[in-house]
């Protein structure tokens, strides 16, 4: 499947529409239903486990929409000339709406999922009524709730500059894959896209919406899913993940894959996922994640205090990614071995808990109730261990 390309990004409007009901739909094997989904030909794995890709003809799902100036930043009280966006009115976007103390049940340990479509005291959607002619001022429908602050604290135990700006990002794109309306919100069971065994999965500049199905393993609005090292050829970057039924970047047993400048607001459990402790060389940056909503049964236990960034593999990079809101920032739970149904094969050569991080710069977090970076239960990475 192909809409536009890397050279010419398709300018115009696209709309996907994935239909299916809970109870009803015919799941097929592995992929599930209501799904769009790529994989090779031969679509299995060996019996050797997670670490061999089955050779054969490779699909492909490339959709390139419309490239933007910007898709997110931080509000200000003076710009400077990278600060221009091409927003127009109409188009959605997502702002930190939030007080300095904003525990109003979302994030809190133990707390029960927040709508925020319909409940009072979260965000509301906000949708842009006209951008100045100076393409750096932005006038919204409707004000936000709160009083928000563009400027720098300066910590006094050493001085250092605290950026206390609103995180701002825009949320439509002209390419658009969403569940239908009725059933993925009655049982919380959207649509899901999907790479497996060795499919090429290259998605940019779109925006997925009513994806996820909720307790349901392998069935996210993005998911990388045993690609092993065709996650060189595999990217999602610059798009918005919005209103998912659970999480919004899954990193299944895959290596290599770039994931980059997404925005993922509204999103039921952990958002940005790194699944098994296999994974190695993916590169997750310039990633926003707002308002991680608490999964309650179904996957993890720590599901109910959703992270920003989970993993269980440390030997990927994290840059310039910002974690808002939601439980921690980010979670680090590393097994002893990989968590497989194949995982013997792995038990002496991998060991994620005893790996060291593969990079680490420039990542942010703030108005979070728990911890912005949190090590469950142990990490002692080893001076030998593979980079």
């Amino acid at each position: 499947m192909e809409i536009g390309t890397e050279e010419k990004p398709f300018l115009h409007r696209a709309l996907i529409t994935l239909h299916g009901q809970k109870y009803e739909t015919i799941r097929l094997p592995v992929i599930g239903g209501k799904v769009l989904a790529v994989s090779n030909t031969q679509f299995t794995i060996r019996e050797l486990g997670d670490n061999a890709v089955e050779e054969g003809d490779i699909g492909a799902l490339d959709i390139h929409g419309r490239p933007r100036l910007k898709v997110g930043g931080r509000a200000a009280r003076t710009s400077s000339a990278e600060d221009i966006v091409d927003w127009k009115a109409g188009e959605e976007l997502m702002a930190t709406d939030i007080p300095h103390k904003h525990f109003n049940g979302n994030g809190l340990h133990g707390a029960p999922p927040v709508d925020f479509h319909n409940e009072p005291c979260t965000w509301p959607r906000v949708y842009i009524q006209s951008v100045a002619t100076d393409m750096k001022t932005i006038t919204l429908t409707t004000p936000l709730k709160y009083t928000h602050i563009s400027t720098n604290y300066r910590r006094p135990l050493d001085d250092e500059f605290i950026d206390l700006s609103a995180e701002v990002a825009l949320l439509s794109r002209n390419v658009k894959i969403q569940g239908e309306g009725y059933h993925s919100e009655r049982d919380q069971w959207g649509g899901h896209t999907m790479v497996a065994f060795g499919g090429i999965y290259r998605i940019e500049n779109a925006e997925f919406y009513r994806l996820g199905q909720t307790g349901e393993v392998s069935r996210y609005p993005i998911h990388f899913h045993i690609t092993q090292d065709y996650g060189q050829n595999c990217y999602a970057r610059y798009n918005s993940i919005h209103h998912s039924f659970q999480r919004a970047v899954a990193i299944h047993s895959t290596n290599y894959v770039n994931v980059k400048g997404n925005v993922a607001f509204d999103i039921i459990g952990h958002m940005f996922f790194v699944e098994t402790g296999m994974e190695m060389h993916n590169t997750l940056e310039g990633n926003l994640a707002v308002g991680a909503i608490p999964l309650l049964s179904g996957m993890l236990e720590s599901d109910q205090e959703p992270a920003g960034f989970w993993t269980a593999a440390p030997n990927n990079v994290w840059r310039d990614n910002v974690a808002v809101t939601g439980s921690d920032g980010w979670y680090f739970q590393l097994p002893d071995t990989p968590i497989s149904h194949n995982m013997d094969i792995y038990k002496d050569s991998i060991c994620p808990k005893g790996t060291r991080i593969g990079e680490w710069r420039r990542n942010r977090c703030h108005h979070l109730p728990g911890s912005c970076i949190r090590i469950y239960l142990t990490w002692i990475p080893r001076k030998d261990a593979e980079r």
